[in-house]
């Protein structure tokens, strides 16, 4: 298993497996893990009341973004505590206050099929499965952003959920296009 050093303060240190970095450094996912005291010391650390708490991973500073709710998992093996936290708000199935989402998936494949679920529970608009590769590449794609991943998480990108009245207004000029799209 491949793992990278994660150090607060210069002096607590635990470990990674797997984490998606944005752009601008925040992480809206990352698997922890090593001794328990020093797990529990980074996650407080990340999620105390201060707005930004910078960690380096292998070196690179980066934090985890508190604009809204962190959610954790704890699983003890052992001597060693594994703790998964992540932002629902970017990475679960609801709009949040941003339109901003995080898709990922181990290939393109499954990121086109992962955004074209995660729009269709979101816009109340109806949508055909056959379209998924139209709405990547005409809606999704253009402004979609591909983030540093680690681990085994393969492809990330952030993209930006797309308003109801807009996802609407696309379908109606594409028609022609859409009626011809057949599932790959």
């Amino acid at each position: 298993m491949e793992y990278k050093k994660i150090t607060m303060d210069d002096s607590v240190e635990a470990y990674t497996d797997s984490y998606i970095i944005r752009d601008y450094d925040s992480v809206p996912y990352l698997s922890l893990w090593g001794q328990p005291q020093k797990v529990q010391a980074i996650y407080a650390g990340l999620t105390s009341n201060a707005s930004w708490h910078w960690i380096r991973i292998e070196g690179r500073a980066t934090g985890l973004n508190r604009g809204g709710k962190l959610t954790c998992r704890n699983k003890r093996l052992g001597d060693v505590l594994h703790k998964v936290i992540w932002s629902p708000e970017l990475l679960g199935p609801s709009l949040g206050q941003f339109r901003k989402k995080v898709v990922y998936g181990d290939s393109k494949e499954e990121i086109v099929d992962f955004a074209y679920r995660l729009v269709s529970a979101i816009v109340p608009t109806p949508m055909k499965p056959e379209w998924k590769y139209w709405l990547w590449e005409e809606i999704l794609e253009p402004e979609a952003v591909q983030l540093e991943t680690f681990g085994h998480i393969q492809v990330a990108y952030e993209i930006e959920v797309p308003s109801h009245w807009l996802l609407e207004g696309e379908i109606l000029k594409n028609l022609d296009v859409l009626d011809k799209a057949k599932a790959a």
